[in-house]
């Protein structure tokens, strides 16, 4: 009975500490509150960064539909959700600029490590990502 009341007294001593951590690094800045919800809300931006007016995608997730879209160069199309309860939402969109093609998930369990705001530019010569919000990286080229 010792043991485990000493188990239980450390574990309380333990998220205390941890309490204290979370809202003094959420106080200075260091957090902000969609690193610690337990339940974020994701967004996905396209944006379309092509030098003319010819870009067609179509993105769509098992469940959700989002049509075709058909931006103006700088238009930035972006949706928001919440993950499915097993945590397995994919998002997939293809696009076409003239005979050129190309379809890649935007969002799956693997880019969710990396963004709450996910960001894809469309240039021309591919599609473009960011993990910080300021450096972008080539992740596709145009098919």
């Amino acid at each position: 009975m010792r043991t485990q009341l000493g188990t239980f007294a450390s574990m309380i001593f333990f998220l205390l500490i941890l309490s204290f951590c979370t809202v003094q690094l959420h106080s200075v800045g260091y957090l902000k509150r969609s690193d610690i919800a337990i339940d974020p809300t994701y967004t996905v931006h396209v944006i379309d960064m092509l030098k003319t007016a010819d870009l067609t995608f179509h993105c769509q997730s098992k469940d959700d539909d989002l049509g075709v879209q058909h931006p103006n160069p700088g238009e930035d199309f972006h949706w928001s959700f919440k993950e499915n309860i097993f945590a397995t939402t994919r998002f997939f969109c293809s696009f076409q600029r003239g005979q050129q093609k190309q379809s890649f998930d935007v969002f799956n369990d693997k880019i969710r490590q990396h963004c709450i705001h996910c960001f894809w530019q469309v240039l021309d010569d591919g599609f473009y990502t960011t993990h910080d919000g300021t450096y972008y990286f080539k992740v596709y080229d145009w098919k």
